[in-house]
């Protein structure tokens, strides 16, 4: 089950010289990638003139009109984003907050990409766009991590603990959080923040390696992405392929 997805272990050195940026909310990478074309197309045609103090209070208003259509309004969330003006930064802000379901990840990525604008345009530091689903917190990055119980047995409340634990303490020993866990009889899903440029695979194989110091309770092999968050449905399929063929963990 080594199924990494996006793993951070090695970073190219390209990006370890320059300010990282990535998304808090967790955003599908395929609707990150729409909006980065959008914007681009849009503000192409648009033209790279800085947007005045007064444009952005027009352009911020037509946003609150619930008579605009969310077609656009994404539009005006792509040109607020690289006005190269701070007062669309702190709409965007606090549109973020507010924005509908249909403009919430919209808006969060104008946002961040208007942070970016703005930076590149007072700091001679390179500014680059870490994209990844699950995104992150400061400068750590979000995992989702599934472990399944050895032999599918069901798991005992002593080595839930245990594995709560062992798991908190290996992060704790790279800056790392645990955020999430759940629990279910013959798996855990955790969902982990992470440094940049920390191995993941072995932090997460210590912790596993503690564990199994206490009766062997864990597989080996674990499932590491930063695309997309486990669910059922994955642990579910991963339970089923152990039991067709338990030679493959």
């Amino acid at each position: 089950m080594k199924d990494i997805h996006g793993s951070f272990d090695q970073l190219p050195d390209s990006i370890k010289h320059g300010k990282l940026h990535l998304l808090n909310r967790e955003i599908p990478i395929r609707k990150q990638v729409e909006y980065f074309k959008f914007s681009l197309r849009t503000n192409k045609k648009r033209g790279d003139t800085p947007i005045s103090d007064e444009e952005c209070e027009t352009l911020c208003q037509r946003l609150d009109d619930p008579m605009e259509s969310n077609e656009d309004k994404k539009n005006i969330l792509a040109w607020l984003a690289r006005s190269k003006n701070a007062k669309s930064f702190r709409f965007l802000q606090a549109y973020a907050e507010s924005a509908s379901e249909e403009l919430k990840d919209w808006a969060e990525m104008a946002l961040l990409e208007c942070k970016i604008v703005l930076e590149s345009e007072f700091s001679r530091e390179p500014q680059i766009y870490v994209s990844c689903g699950l995104g992150g917190k400061g400068y750590k990055l979000r995992f989702s991590v599934m472990v399944l119980s050895n032999h599918l047995l069901p798991f005992q409340p002593y080595q839930r603990e245990i594995l709560e634990r062992e798991m908190e303490f290996a992060l704790q020993q790279v800056d790392g959080e645990l955020e999430e866990i759940t629990f279910d009889s013959e798996y855990a899903i955790f969902m982990i923040l992470l440094p940049f440029q920390t191995m993941i695979t072995q932090v997460v194989n210590r912790a596993i390696e503690e564990c199994n110091q206490y009766g062997d309770f864990l597989m080996k092999q674990v499932a590491i992405s930063n695309v997309e968050r486990f669910t059922e449905e994955h642990a579910r399929k991963a339970i089923q392929k152990y039991e067709n063929d338990p030679t493959s963990y």
